[in-house]
Order: structure tokens, then C-alpha cells, then sequence
């Protein structure tokens, strides 16, 4: 009987692990952690941060970039390796972001 939670309990955990993970794409800022995506219009990001923010998200790391969209409870956190690379992409598309330091 614990099988039937343990198994699936450790398979999502395991995909989350191992694909997790951000695309930039034209328009949108895709998501990705295990069977979960999640899209986000780049135009709909008002502003971004580095926090700390220990809430389960799509991100590895603790050091982690907080996203603001579409309304002010929308946020995701997510943790790029190159955090200044990726503001610079995200900005390029949408130059209105506002960024928190």
C-alpha cells in the first residue's frame, strides 16, 4: 500500500529534478520542472528580483529570480544559471520590466 504513494511521490520528484528548466521564445518566458510548463507572456512581466524566497517553485536553487506578471499575485520563481544573461534577454523584449534589487 505505501508503493502506491512512494512510486508516484518519487517519480514527480525525479522529473522535477531532472527537467527543469526555461526557454525565452519569441513572446513568451516557458517554464519547465518535470511534467509541468508553464507560459508567461513577456509583455505581462512587470518586474523581476533575486530573493531567496524558500516557496516550492521551478527553480533548483535557493538564489532565485522573482517574476511579477499579469496581476500582482501572479509570480514565479525560477533560478537561471546566468541571471544577468537572462534579465538582458527577457529585457530585450519587454524593456518596461521594472528591476528590483
Amino acid at each position: 500500500m505505501v508503493l502506491v504513494f512512494t512510486v508516484p511521490l518519487a517519480f514527480l520528484l525525479a522529473c522535477g529534478w531532472y527537467k527543469t528548466g526555461y526557454e525565452v521564445k519569441a513572446d513568451y518566458l516557458i517554464i519547465y520542472s518535470g511534467p509541468l510548463k508553464k507560459k508567461i507572456l513577456i509583455t505581462d512581466i512587470k518586474s523581476m528580483k533575486q530573493t531567496m524566497n524558500p516557496l516550492a517553485s521551478y527553480a533548483l536553487s535557493i538564489d532565485r529570480l522573482e517574476i511579477i506578471y499579469a496581476s500582482d499575485f501572479n509570480m514565479a520563481l525560477i533560478s537561471p544559471k546566468d541571471k544577468d544573461s537572462f534579465i538582458k534577454l527577457v529585457k530585450k523584449v519587454n524593456p518596461k520590466i521594472n528591476l528590483e534589487r
